[in-house]
């Protein structure tokens, strides 16, 4: 039997003599096999350095540990005797578990010598061409696999190809890292999608999502919301963004240059922890208050249509005081404060749209309904970006008027001593 894996090997006697023990991994071949000629079973290691291959016994007194508790995740260790060496395997879980049972059964001498075919005398490794593929590159209707995607994609790119509706067995890559859909037909994808549990990097630019509702974006959620930290949407004639899009918690980059927008979601200012924010090319006039939230490093807001941020004025707001919330408000706050999971599976569909539509963010970053103090301010870019991307003639180059919500009286004082400008 054989395992394609990468193979860490350390030799315990090295710090002995103040040496590092271990040598930088690689990809390998692990071979279990027989001697043609005798009953002894061994271990040969086929790697990048080594093509010929290391020999380990496999006898009982020449095994030190087997340690298997990481097994779910792919790795092994198996310490040998002589040479004093540690094998640290890291390989797919499924042939590894087979590859282990395998291993136990040689060990405790249950398994018939006709189950092994492969020759110790003969043993090769797994040639690079027999090895599945991490990267997938498609840019022709004759390039797509015919027998549908590897399980072992890492990234995978379909382009321009024209397609008009999500592959379904993209969502069996459980691997899938990067994915590239670029410059096709898509309107939507399915809600399965947010399904997808590695998926960090999802480019969905010059496409058609112009046409989907905002019903049909409710695969931003799921998985994606904790795992997806780059989203590009550029060049798709989106009139408006989803709220959806503000539940991906660890969201570092969102593209969406060369659209229609006139607004962004008010609620912006949850993604804490977005470093590129690129909107320029679109239509807005203003940016939500919560925006105030982020640390970006880049922002690029030119080719828009901000008006000229007026001067500071002096004086102060003098508010009414805010009326009580209802409890259903309250009870709203709270789901959205704690990033609970809801859906129309849990809780009424009105409520799922009330939670998506109608709330609207603080300064502070919390959610308001019904009860809110709203004003006209203007912001300092600066104070929320590294590197700020404007065009136009503006005599305050990098201020620019936002559309704030002030969740209660104390957020509204605290602009005096912070960023924030009133504006008549």
């Amino acid at each position: 039997m054989k395992l394609v894996c990468t193979v860490t090997v350390g030799n315990r006697l090295l710090p002995i003599h103040a040496m590092k023990s271990k040598k930088k991994s690689s990809k390998s071949t692990v071979a279990l096999c027989k001697h043609p000629k005798s009953d002894s079973y061994y271990l040969i290691l086929f790697s990048g350095q080594d093509k010929t291959g290391i020999k380990y016994d496999l006898k009982h007194s020449n095994i030190e540990k087997v340690l298997t508790k990481f097994v779910a995740e792919g790795k092994t260790t198996i310490q040998f005797k002589s040479p004093p060496h540690d094998i640290f395997i890291q390989a797919e879980v499924l042939p590894l578990k087979c590859f282990l049972h395998l291993l136990q059964r040689i060990l405790k001498g249950t398994i018939s010598p006709k189950e092994l075919s492969c020759s110790s005398l003969g043993v090769t490794p797994v040639q690079s061409k027999d090895i599945a593929p991490t990267k997938l590159v498609i840019q022709s209707r004759s390039e797509y696999p015919p027998k549908g995607f590897p399980r072992t994609l890492e990234s995978l790119s379909i382009v321009n190809i024209r397609r008009a509706s999500l592959d379904l067995g993209i969502l069996r890559l459980t691997k899938l890292r990067d994915l590239n859909l670029s410059e096709n037909c898509l309107t939507t994808l399915p809600s399965e999608f947010s399904q997808m549990s590695n998926l960090q990097s999802l480019d969905i630019s010059n496409n058609e999502f112009h046409k989907s509702s905002r019903k049909n974006w409710d695969w931003l959620g799921g998985n994606l919301s904790k795992t997806l930290q780059s989203l590009i949407l550029s060049n798709n004639e989106l009139s408006f963004l989803p709220e959806h899009l503000i539940k991906l918690q660890n969201l570092n980059l969102l593209n969406v240059n060369h659209n229609r927008l006139e607004n962004i979601p008010n609620g912006i200012g949850r993604l804490i922890k977005l470093k590129e924010l690129r909107i320029s090319h679109n239509l807005l006039k203003e940016l939500p208050g919560s925006i105030q939230c982020l640390n970006l490093q880049v922002l690029d807001i030119s080719n828009n249509r901000f008006q000229d941020a007026p001067q500071e004025l002096p004086g102060c707001l003098a508010p009414t005081l805010l009326s009580v919330c209802t409890l259903k408000e309250y009870a709203a706050q709270r789901v959205l404060d704690l990033n609970l999971l809801y859906n129309s599976e849990i809780i009424p569909a009105t409520l799922v749209t009330y939670l998506n539509q109608e709330a609207k963010y603080c300064v502070c970053g919390r959610a308001c309904f019904s009860v809110y103090f709203h004003r006209n301010l203007t912001l300092n870019l600066r104070h929320i970006a590294k590197d700020v991307i404007m065009s136009g003639n503006h005599y305050n180059l990098y201020s620019v008027p936002i559309n704030c919500v002030f969740c209660c009286l104390a957020c509204l004082k605290v602009r005096k001593r912070d960023r924030v400008n009133l504006v008549r």
